[in-house]
């Protein structure tokens, strides 16, 4: 009889960790297909078909035989792919076997439905149509968070789906020093008199121009044509890794911002290079997945916040912009700097200068915990929106489709999701900062429209250890330092005041 060796036990590891991963790359098949191109009725038969996934990827987590594997293989890891691979997958076998099936099931029935009706709720500007659902979805997210650990606060709970290890603590130890400093500077910032120049973002442009100038940028970072797609949908831009060769973008036109379509691609080309510069031979292994949502987003809002509204930058789109826009000879790159780089309090997140950003975020950080709690009914979400943005930003929507409704995370169930756009723009930051001082000109490369230093540095020191730490560690070995937000705040203060 034949021995079962070590080789043996890891290669048949792998095999049902990949069995997994291809149930997941349907889904977000699925996934972009709803943002894209699916006609609204057919969100009933599509929430069948995201349950029934659901639950065959619980089955695979569950798995009485993944469970005798990793029993087999403890201590026997060798390099920190492997013992990221024991660890990520001995997680959610944990996870999995505390959460029923069915509720998985239903949480899975219940976000695709959600999403529908919160997209008809903000196209009408009409809470009343979404609110059912945000009660429906609470109480599920509710029922998951118990089933992990009752003993616990559910939002600290539901962050680790987004973050691993990081705990709301932790989290308010950075976010409450993050909103004291950020304050005084917004004032500071709000109270000056508005640069000249605004008005050249308002001037119409047809969308196909907008998207044509997106892709053309999108090309020069990195994009490659033969493993992704990029696309407009009315919904919120959002980036779908599929699998090795197709990660899919979409980006969205906003009518008063000439630049929207531009800024939406570059965003979502941060997180289209993190997926398609993962180790592909990794493919369906948890190492060769992306480590968590912060770190994504600190790609995501690198390029779109620190390359894209820099001087360098700036330098070189600009005639490219002339030339795609047309009637935009009389521009200078100065007159665009000061109109992207104005900073005003405004109701809307997507879209919102650097320096306003986080306080957004920390909006929906309290009112999504209040939430959760109960303290926050949903019936008076509308009210409790407006109060808390008179407070942190002293504006307020007008509308509901201008505030509770402009975001499509909790539809979706992510709770716990919005904390890591502001751990991405402070990992963003500190890894930018990073990248200068290893390469000294890497700033005169983007003046000539040659993102390959930065791409490289990202690629070396972010991108290839797949998910083998978490945002913390993997900000320390690449910078040096643990996360601060010095760097946000000095990146900010240079250059804004």
């Amino acid at each position: 009889m034949k021995m079962t060796t070590r080789s043996d036990l890891w290669e048949e590891l792998r095999a049902l960790a990949r069995h997994r991963a291809l149930v997941e790359s349907v889904v977000a098949v699925l996934a972009w297909d709803e943002e894209a191109t699916m006609p609204p009725r057919g969100a009933g038969h599509r929430s069948e078909q995201q349950a029934l996934l659901a639950g065959l990827l619980h089955q695979c987590d569950a798995s009485q035989r993944m469970a005798d594997l990793l029993e087999a293989l403890e201590g026997k890891a060798t390099g920190e792919p492997e013992l990221a691979d024991l660890r990520i997958l001995r997680a959610r076998l944990a996870r999995a076997r505390k959460v029923p099936e069915r509720l998985i099931e239903e949480l899975a029935r219940v976000t695709t439905l959600a999403q529908e009706a919160w997209r008809e709720a903000r196209a009408r500007d009409d809470f009343a149509l979404f609110a059912p659902w945000l009660d429906n979805v609470l109480r599920l997210k509710r029922e998951e968070a118990a089933a992990l650990d009752a003993r616990r606060g559910a939002w600290d709970i539901l962050l680790d789906e987004h973050e691993p290890g990081l705990t709301e603590r932790e989290l308010t130890a950075l976010l409450g020093p993050l909103e004291t400093a950020l304050r005084p500077l917004v004032a500071a910032l709000c109270e000056r008199p508005p640069p000249d120049g605004r008005a050249v973002l308002a001037r119409p442009v047809a969308e196909v121009a907008q998207a044509a100038l997106a892709l053309e940028v999108a090309k020069a970072v990195g994009f490659d044509g033969s493993c992704g797609r990029l696309d407009i949908a009315a919904a919120h831009p959002s980036t779908v890794a599929i699998g090795p060769g197709d990660v899919r973008m979409t980006a969205r036109s906003v009518a008063s911002d000439n630049t929207a379509t531009l800024f939406c691609t570059l965003h979502e080309m941060g997180h289209w290079l993190y997926d398609s510069q993962v180790p592909a031979d990794r493919w369906g292994t948890p190492a060769g997945e992306t480590s968590s949502a912060g770190l994504h987003e600190s790609q995501a809002r690198l390029l779109e916040a620190l390359v894209g509204r820099s001087r360098p930058f700036w330098t070189w789109c600009l005639p490219r912009l002339q030339r795609a826009y047309g009637g935009f000879d009389d521009v200078s790159v100065d007159q665009m700097l000061a109109a992207l780089c104005r900073v005003e309090a405004t109701p809307v997140r997507v879209g919102a200068d650097e320096v306003t950003y986080n306080l957004h975020v920390v909006v929906r950080c309290r009112l999504e915990s209040s939430l959760l709690t109960g303290d926050l009914p949903v019936r008076d979400l509308p009210g409790a929106w407006r109060d808390e943005y008179r407070r942190a930003l002293g504006v307020e929507a007008m509308s509901d489709g201008e505030g509770c409704l402009q975001d499509g995370h909790w539809a979706a169930g992510l709770f716990g999701y919005f904390p890591t756009y502001a751990l991405g723009n402070l990992a963003a930051a500190q890894l930018y900062e990073a990248a200068r001082a290893a390469e000294p000109n890497l700033e005169d490369a983007l003046a000539r429209g040659d993102f390959a230093p930065l791409r490289d540095w990202l690629r070396a020191r972010v991108h290839v250890h797949g998910s083998t730490l978490g945002l913390l560690e993997r900000v320390r070995v690449a910078t040096g330092e643990p996360l601060s937000l010095t760097p946000l705040l000095r990146s900010l203060e240079q250059r804004y005041l």
